[in-house]
């Protein structure tokens, strides 16, 4: 199975990278609310990454991860989106979209609290795709996962990355939802999670990306969540 790298990018020139490894479990700090630290207890196997730098609001983040959640919360191996030429199965498949501009996109999360009839509660999660104008099906990019501070509703709301990519990235943009006022859920049991999980794994597999040069950037609660992502996939 091929293990991915989530890496951190600069905002301008897609450099300066920061990853994070061995984390092991993480755990909500109660005194700050989202700033997420090693739990007790934790699996803490191999010297912890340096974290990327992140602010309250208006902060920036660049986090890294690797692997993905597993249904009890934990972390696994990454699951078989990847070819055995170093790129992902998207690649060769007709993209299906406008290039240049974002499109957007749903998908459907479960869980993990539940509903109302003690069954995992499912929420329309809305994310955008801007795949750069030199796209090719054939040719591995790297992706760069944009995350939108609270009320963000559009890709007008994340960094304007396309100009300083110079059309060489695919970005994705995720939308947080209006049950957590338009943030980004910032608690321990995050909704983020299962569905950062299942984009990761859906983008991968609907586009040709470059397994080994995946990055986070965002700011505000965008920041939070980037950091999240480094705790929970490290």
């Amino acid at each position: 199975m091929q293990s991915r790298l989530l890496r951190g990018a600069a905002t301008l020139g897609l450099v300066g990278l920061v990853s994070l490894g061995g984390l092991g479990a993480c755990k909500q700090d109660a005194d700050t609310h989202v700033a997420f630290h090693l739990g007790a207890g934790a699996d803490t196997a191999g010297a912890p990454g340096s974290a990327g730098s992140s602010g309250a609001s208006g902060g920036s983040s660049m986090a890294g991860a690797s692997g993905t959640a597993g249904a009890d919360g934990g972390t696994t191996d990454a699951t078989t989106t990847t070819n055995d030429g170093g790129a992902t199965l998207g690649c060769g498949m007709d993209p299906g979209q406008l290039i240049g501009q974002y499109v957007e996109y749903h998908i459907s999360i479960s869980g993990p609290d539940l509903d109302a009839t003690n069954k995992p509660k499912v929420r329309d999660r809305i994310y955008y795709v801007r795949l750069p104008k030199t796209y090719d099906a054939t040719t591995p990019l790297r992706v760069v996962y944009l995350g939108t501070g609270c009320g963000g509703t559009t890709p007008a709301s994340v960094i304007n990355l396309n100009t300083a990519s110079m059309e060489q990235a695919i970005l994705v943009a995720p939308m947080p939802l209006l049950e957590f006022n338009q943030c980004f859920d910032e608690t321990i049991n995050s909704v983020e999670y299962p569905f950062f999980d299942a984009l990761h794994k859906k983008i991968e597999a609907s586009f040709c990306v470059d397994p080994a040069r995946q990055f986070y950037a965002g700011f505000s609660t965008g920041a939070w969540f980037g950091n999240m992502l480094g705790c929970r996939f490290p």
